[in-house]
């Protein structure tokens, strides 16, 4: 096969168009900083390529597969994007799209004094301002591209304010307990712009035009994928990401959850009272707080509430019923769980919370399990908090969507790179899923709090959080 690409210096960046597959192009936008680490763990994939050739007509640079064509402007400023010789997009205002910027190492628990507090959401951690330490120089980046007026535009994930449709709206692109940012946008031209990189992000729809701001890459680079149905650029994420496996039986019924059963004998009333009136039931979920009084997040059960877990579980199976147990990646009250992590150097900079980037901690925290709550039978987990760094939910009112993601973004960025601290939740039920597969031989089924591209992979689940109940969200 004859693979052909563009690959242009234009001055202040490298810009790169290579056919990813068929349906499927690569842009790349690069400067003297770029150093090539990935942008993120979303794709796996390996680019079968495609047919192509490149060719050259009054300045412009044109690559061609069977189907698609992009054409970079002779000023290297626009490339047009077209299928089967008809327009689909255009990236516009491209020279230059990256600015430098500098990033910092991510703190270390023995460079704070963590505070650890408790609130609606939980066990959180609060900080005094410090130095950090420099560690590279990286670019924002900013893609924009032209819109039609007919145009309809969805995706970037789960967010409160009820948008459907993005035409007109701005959006942040954070992990935070009510939102779930997926840097995936979906045309109703037929076409989705999927944006490697795990870096804070902002959406924004204006008059024929649309931008996506990253503010942490070490290079601009998106997958450009066309189809004619949803459907079918769906397909094309998951080629690139991954193919969600089927689940596990049990999780495609019903699932019972509340906040929260205090103990077994709730747990068990609760499945007697479902068969007592023939009500179907799959699943029961334990919600937080299982673990003995002041050790959050330890991965064992308080034996004053849960005496017998091995009998419940058995019960629920006998009824018909599997279980699922929420687990967290936090920990604190300086239990045996923390403890460990601690003596390992397996804890990012609050102190509490696991580093799940590292394989041997993601080991570590299955061990734990196994060693704990794990061992009793529990079918499935309930990964919650996966996105574990949040800064508003103190005080009495609510900032306004800028204030929010200011907030919480700067407060993630203290304890994670900036670069990736979108998807700490990947790396987690990746972690949970390596190591059930190894030690389970069972169908893996998860459920989680936040999520990023890839992840379906594993067979996780996401929910919304604990977003305002209302018809609007």
């Amino acid at each position: 096969m004859q693979l052909h690409f563009i690959d242009i210096d234009t001055g202040p960046q490298q810009l790169r168009v290579v056919p990813w597959s068929e349906t499927i192009l690569k842009v790349s936008l690069s400067g003297p900083f770029s150093t090539g680490t990935p942008l993120s763990g979303a794709v796996v994939g390996e680019s079968p390529g495609a047919q192509s050739r490149v060719s050259s007509t009054e300045g412009r640079s044109i690559l061609e597969t069977r189907d698609l064509a992009a054409e970079l402007a002779a000023d290297n400023d626009s490339i047009v994007f077209t299928r089967n010789g008809k327009l689909v997009t255009t990236l516009q205002n491209i020279n230059p799209a990256l600015a430098p910027r500098a990033v910092y190492k991510p703190l270390r628990p023995e460079d704070v004094n963590v505070e650890v507090t408790s609130g609606a959401d939980g066990m959180r951690s609060t900080l005094d301002a410090v130095d950090r330490e420099f560690d590279r120089t990286a670019y924002t980046g900013v893609l924009e591209f032209r819109t039609d007026p007919d145009e309809h535009l969805f995706g970037l994930g789960q967010h409160e304010e009820g948008h459907f449709d993005l035409r007109g709206q701005h959006q942040y692109l954070y992990q935070h307990n009510l939102k779930i940012s997926i840097p995936i946008l979906l045309s109703s031209r037929g076409y989705a712009v999927f944006v490697d990189g795990a870096s804070a992000m902002e959406f924004s729809d204006g008059s024929g035009a649309f931008t996506i701001s990253c503010s942490c890459v070490d290079r601009l680079e998106f997958y450009l994928i066309f189809g004619d149905t949803f459907d079918e650029l769906i397909d094309g994420v998951h080629f690139l990401t991954g193919r969600p496996p089927m689940l596990p039986k049990a999780l495609l019924g019903y699932v019972q959850s509340k906040e929260r059963y205090v103990d077994q004998t709730e747990v068990l009333d609760t499945i007697r009272e479902f068969g007592d009136r023939s009500i179907p039931l799959d699943v029961i979920v334990l919600d937080w707080r299982t673990w003995p009084e002041g050790l959050w997040g330890q991965k064992s059960l308080d034996g004053d509430r849960f005496p017998d877990p091995r009998l419940m579980i058995e019960e629920a199976h006998d009824a018909g019923v599997k279980t699922m147990l929420s687990i967290w990646p936090k920990m604190a009250g300086n239990g045996p769980d923390q403890e460990e992590f601690r003596q390992a150097g397996l804890l990012l900079g609050d102190g509490m919370t696991y580093n799940a980037f590292s394989e041997e901690a993601q080991n570590l925290y299955w061990d734990q399990l196994e060693r704990g709550a794990g061992r009793f039978g529990f079918d499935y987990w309930w990964a919650d908090c996966s996105e574990p760094f949040e800064a508003d939910w103190y005080g009495a009112t609510v900032g306004t969507t800028a204030e929010r993601a200011a907030i919480n973004v700067g407060f993630a960025e203290q304890f994670l790179d900036a670069g990736h601290i979108s998807e700490y939740s990947l790396s987690h039920i990746e972690g949970l899923h390596r190591n059930h597969s190894v030690r389970s031989g069972k169908r893996f089924g998860l459920l989680t709090r936040s999520s990023f591209p890839g992840q379906q992979r594993y067979g996780a689940i996401s929910w919304s959080g604990d977003v305002s109940g209302t018809w609007r969200v």
